[in-house]
């Protein structure tokens, strides 16, 4: 099924010119358009907190890396129009996955070993 998801991340921090600190806060990227694949076999696994479990979805991204930047950079591309979407160094800590009808699918944590670059076709596929 289409979806989207979201990748958490943390602004501010640090201290203010005044000399007073600045508390850290999370917010959400923009949507990114994906696709999701139920784990209804059971046979992906990943793995989290020292051991294998069965993966709940697997998100699909499509990604074109650009060597003008770091290797690490990643460019997301939206399939549909072909806005690109850019997050540097994709490397999310947790992800908000919502399905086509805008569905809470659930908020989960992605591990660096959980994420793969399918770079013969051109995709970036994460268990979850």
């Amino acid at each position: 099924m289409k979806g989207s998801i979201q990748v958490k991340k943390t602004v501010g921090g640090g201290y203010a010119e005044d000399g007073t600190p600045v508390a850290v806060s999370s917010v959400y990227s923009e949507p990114i358009p994906c696709m999701i694949v139920p784990n209804t076999k059971g046979l992906l696994r990943k793995y989290a907190d020292g051991e294998s479990v069965v993966a709940s979805y697997e998100i699909i991204l499509k990604a074109v890396k650009n060597s003008v930047f770091i290797a690490e950079d990643v460019h997301l591309v939206d399939s549909n129009d072909g806005q690109v979407v850019v997050i540097e160094q994709f490397n999310p800590n947790t992800i908000k996955v919502k399905d086509d009808r805008n569905r809470d699918l659930g908020e989960y944590k992605v591990l660096p070993m959980n994420i793969r670059y399918l770079d013969s076709v051109q995709r970036i596929l994460i268990l979850i």
